[in-house]
């Protein structure tokens, strides 16, 4: 008897009580869960963002370094044949890219980012300005001074999507 009687005095768990427990915890990992997802969503779309604009600078960098004094430098809607100390660097409206062209007749991609729309603007006689967007969300525009190279006063405004430059070396 002596058994029975302190079985009933036992203090313990009953069943309602560790059914709540287990509903509770499944809110808080369920709460929990959703705020990992939410953060590894929003750090997937920012790391995307970060890429594509790191590319966008890229090119916008690398046209700036190979005219800025470049002997001469022009401004075209199409690449001309090159002379054998040219190279044009254009937007490639087949393939959304932006390639070097060489004289040799060979080019290469200089970003494999697909470009919505590429711009060079000859803003005076020593300046031009490139507009790289991929779609409205990025766009990079860049001032670039010509060091060595001139434009005509008629030539100011003009745009076009080639860039041909000699180099000065």
């Amino acid at each position: 008897m002596n058994t029975i009687n302190y079985l009933k005095n036992k203090d313990g768990f009953t069943l309602i009580e560790l059914m709540i427990v287990i509903v509770i915890a499944g809110i808080i990992i369920i709460i929990a869960s959703n705020l990992f997802i939410s953060g590894y969503n929003f750090f997937s779309k920012n790391e995307e963002k970060q890429e594509i604009q790191n590319e966008l600078r890229f090119i916008t960098n690398y046209i700036d370094e190979s005219i800025k004094y470049s002997n001469s430098v022009s401004v075209g809607s199409s690449v001309p044949i090159l002379d054998s100390n040219e190279t044009a660097i254009g937007y490639d409206a087949n393939d959304s890219l932006i390639k070097i062209y060489n004289s040799d007749g060979t080019n290469r991609n200089l970003s494999n980012i697909i470009i919505d729309q590429f711009t060079i603007e000859i803003v005076d006689e020593n300046a031009v300005k490139t507009t790289v967007n991929k779609t409205n969300e990025y766009k990079i525009e860049t001032n670039i001074l010509l060091n060595n190279a001139s434009f005509d006063s008629a030539d100011v405004n003009n745009t076009g999507s080639v860039i041909v430059f000699e180099s000065s070396n």
